[in-house]
């Protein structure tokens, strides 16, 4: 493999990685909704399913952390390509260098 080949097939992987945190973020809240309006039906307790929405809460924070740290990855293949190629990021979808993600402890 060469590096033009391998450079197409890490930008497509990670946009792919991407896209799939974005949508499994969705579906995580979409459920929580739907649980909670599912508790809403006569004769379902308050109480039904809290342990789930807490076990579902859990799962949506790994999401976050999940999608914080493809972003360092994203930034750290920047920065790879920006060293081997000595070119900057041309079309502008890649996170900015030296600009911490908001709210976010590095890890």
């Amino acid at each position: 493999m060469d590096r033009n080949l391998a450079a197409v097939r890490i930008k497509r992987e990670l946009s792919e990685l991407e896209t799939a945190i974005n949508q499994t973020m969705a579906c995580a809240a979409a459920l929580t909704r739907s649980i909670a309006v599912g508790r809403q039906i006569d004769g379902v307790g308050f109480g039904r399913a809290q342990e789930s929405l807490v076990r579902l809460a859990a799962v949506q924070q790994l999401l976050t952390k999940s999608a914080t740290e493809t972003v360092r990855v994203h930034r750290d293949l920047r920065r790879t390509h920006e060293e081997i190629t000595s070119m900057p990021d041309s079309n502008g979808d890649c996170p900015e260098l030296g600009v911490p993600l908001t709210g976010v402890r590095a890890a």
